[in-house]
């Protein structure tokens, strides 16, 4: 069931059940995440506000000698905590040939601002010549809304009530020492 709010409720056969769900925080539909919280109906209902998410990264123009296990979790770090890889990452990780076009990894993502689209990585020489840079593509296979006033996801700063007191806050002060055309 899904309320006006846009929360949904969902009735579990038994209590351990909805507690081993309620544990994890989160559930994954369609690479989407849907987080989980017990309702206690003595409580209003609220939206939580979440700092991280968890979402499923696509890097892309990963080179050779970083697509192995520790290579592809440093390069998640950047973006925030890297929690698994899909399958077909993890097994050419395992395996010594071949390699898809890109990494995918489920990486629990910090509210910074914009999300990282590319990152920049330097491969050292080994023969003692010049250090290689190369970019690495970030694609998220799904978005979510996020304040850049707050820095949290679950909202946009267009709908934001702490953004819009702020502005109301500026607006108000008086410019201290300032003459009639605003001069001080």
């Amino acid at each position: 069931m899904l309320n006006a709010s846009g929360i949904f409720f969902f009735k579990f056969n038994d209590v351990g059940g909805a507690n081993q769900v309620a544990a994890l925080g989160y559930v994954m539909i369609h690479g989407i995440p849907f987080f989980l919280f017990p309702w206690d109906p003595t409580k209003g209902l609220t939206k939580p506000e979440h700092e991280s998410c968890p979402l499923w990264v696509k890097l892309h123009n990963v080179p050779m000698v970083s697509f192995n296990k520790e290579g592809i979790s440093r390069l998640a770090s950047a973006l925030g905590v890297p929690r698994q890889m899909d399958a077909c990452t993890s097994s050419r990780c395992d395996k010594s040939w071949g390699r898809p076009g890109f990494a995918k990894v489920l990486i629990d993502v910090w509210v910074m601002g914009e999300l990282k689209r590319e990152l920049e990585i330097i491969i050292p020489s080994l023969s003692g010549g010049e250090d290689t840079t190369v970019k690495i593509r970030v694609e998220y296979l799904w978005e979510p809304i996020q304040c850049t006033h707050c820095l949290v996801f679950g909202h946009k700063i267009g709908t934001c009530a702490k953004a819009v007191m702020a502005r109301k806050d500026i607006q108000k002060k008086p410019v201290v020492g300032a003459d009639d055309c605003g001069w001080s």
